[in-house]
């Protein structure tokens, strides 16, 4: 009813306003003529619902959505995958650097929380994989970084494989985002 209502006003005031601009046409003021008007107003189906109008359009999607999409999993293995992959890059850049990735990227901060701990104990080929690294270079190596990732990916219920899948897709919405110069640092700290 209250749809029914304000189309009503609507249809009064597009029919009215010649007449109570004193006889002068709207289309002399360069405001749009009734039928411009009456062709701009959506009709209102039985149930109260807009029809025949175009989608009002939507802020681009999140990388999480993104991730979604692409990879079919679960909002919250994108939230921690994408926060592990952050909390790595965050480990082998400088602040000042990673400050610019962070600009770039929104919700960053809340990656980084959804983040499953790095640093807890490892079993199996991952724990080994992080040992091996650690004994070969420390915890910044490439090896040992990798392995915790891997660990990370597992603890969300993702294979190793998917880490592979993340990179590319989280790469390109930090390009997107932040442009070029910014992709190219994210880019370097997670191959370091």
């Amino acid at each position: 009813m209250k749809a029914f209502v304000t189309m009503a006003a609507l249809v009064t005031m597009a029919v009215c306003a010649p007449l109570a601009l004193g006889g002068v046409q709207t289309s002399d003021l360069g405001l749009p003529s009734t039928g411009t008007v009456m062709g701009q107003i959506p009709a209102v189906g039985v149930s109260g619902n807009v029809v025949g109008t175009a989608p009002v359009a939507s802020q681009a999607p999140s990388l999480v959505d993104i991730l979604v999409r692409q990879l079919g999993i679960t909002p919250e293995q994108a939230a921690g995958g994408a926060g592990a992959i952050f909390s790595m890059a965050k480990q082998a850049m400088s602040p000042t650097d990673f400050s610019q990735v962070i600009k770039a990227v929104p919700g960053m901060n809340q990656y980084l929380a959804e983040a499953p701990s790095q640093t807890a104990p490892t079993y199996g080929l991952a724990g080994l994989m992080g040992l091996a690294g650690s004994a070969l270079g420390g915890s910044g190596s490439a090896l040992g970084n990798m392995a915790s990732l891997v660990a990370a990916f597992q603890s969300l219920g993702l294979n190793s494989g998917m880490v592979s899948q993340f990179i590319p897709v989280i790469l390109q919405y930090a390009q997107t985002q932040g442009g070029a110069a910014t992709m190219s640092m994210l880019q370097s700290a997670l191959t370091h």
